[in-house]
């Protein structure tokens, strides 16, 4: 447009005799002017087209385009195995206060012999102490000592070595004091007397006589036989056909006949071991029996009766 504006002007000049040279500043000014107008209408006619269609700087921002603010949550920490247990409510139970023991029984002290422990208290609080004197069993006259017995009447017993009208003798004192099974002879009924005894040992036993005429029989075994001497000088002392074992003997005279007429003694005490010798004795009677020194100083408590068990020997 600008160029047909300048064509139309060269042809004005012309044709009225001027020459465009005479205008030619002005006309480089004008073309000047008008190329910058054309530039500036081309440069506006381009932002047109821009404002059409946006450039993508110029569209607007979307939630992802828009800064971030970066924030920070703080988790719990993941709970340990103890941490998810349910927690256990315990209920504590009021204390209950120890019970009042038991009440001990107390025991009213004597002076005597210990037989034995109490093994009960009744509900008063009283010790009960069972009977611990056994009575003394004897076996019928003619029967086996080791076939059984029958109770014979006990003595009456004197527990804990009980005051007796008649005292106990010095020689018997610490043995039947210390020894239930003795105290239950009873009381003495004579006072102990000395004397001398026969006595013979033999392989399970031993004899005792005394001036009494009588022979008692003690075996291991706990038996006891008192048989009268009968022997007299009429009956052979001894038996030519029983012949001994070596370094033993046959007993001869009294205790001789004794042993070779009655079975049952002669296989409870077996053959004799020495002869036949005096010793030293004392003696005391009992209610229910006798007590007397034996041989080696022990001893021996026998029942009334012809035969039974026998006790000893015991220490003096």
């Amino acid at each position: 447009m600008a160029l047909k504006s300048y064509k139309a002007s060269w042809r004005h000049h012309k044709k009225h005799g001027s020459h465009p040279k005479d205008k030619l500043p002005y006309l480089g000014l004008a073309v000047d002017v008008r190329s910058l107008l054309g530039l500036m209408l081309l440069f506006l006619a381009a932002c047109g087209s821009d404002e059409d269609n946006p450039t993508p700087s110029d569209t607007l921002l979307g939630d992802g385009s828009l800064p971030k603010v970066v924030v920070t949550v703080e988790l719990p920490a993941t709970p340990t195995l103890t941490d998810q247990q349910a927690t256990v409510v315990t209920t504590i139970s009021p204390t209950i206060p120890p019970r009042a023991g038991t009440p001990t029984a107390t025991l009213t002290p004597y002076v005597g012999v210990f037989i034995g422990q109490p093994t009960s208290v009744d509900p008063e609080g009283n010790v009960v102490v069972p009977p611990t004197i056994p009575p003394l069993v004897v076996i019928q006259p003619g029967g086996n000592p080791s076939g059984g017995g029958v109770i014979a009447p006990a003595a009456t017993p004197n527990p804990g070595g009980a005051a007796c009208s008649i005292p106990v003798a010095d020689t018997f004192q610490s043995a039947y004091n210390t020894n239930p099974t003795l105290q239950s002879l009873g009381c003495p009924r004579e006072a102990g007397y000395s004397l001398s005894l026969v006595f013979q040992p033999f392989e399970q036993g031993r004899m005792f006589w005394r001036d009494t005429q009588q022979i008692f029989v003690l075996s291991n075994s706990g038996s006891f036989w008192r048989v009268p001497d009968n022997w007299n000088e009429s009956i052979p002392a001894d038996d030519p056909t029983l012949i001994p074992p070596p370094n033993l003997m046959q007993p001869v005279r009294g205790f001789g006949y004794v042993w070779r007429t009655n079975e049952t003694i002669r296989n409870s005490l077996g053959w004799a071991v020495v002869s036949e010798f005096p010793i030293s004795s004392y003696w005391q009677e009992f209610e229910g029996g006798s007590v007397f020194l034996g041989d080696s100083g022990l001893i021996f408590a026998i029942p009334n009766s012809d035969t039974g068990q026998y006790i000893g020997g015991l220490s003096p």
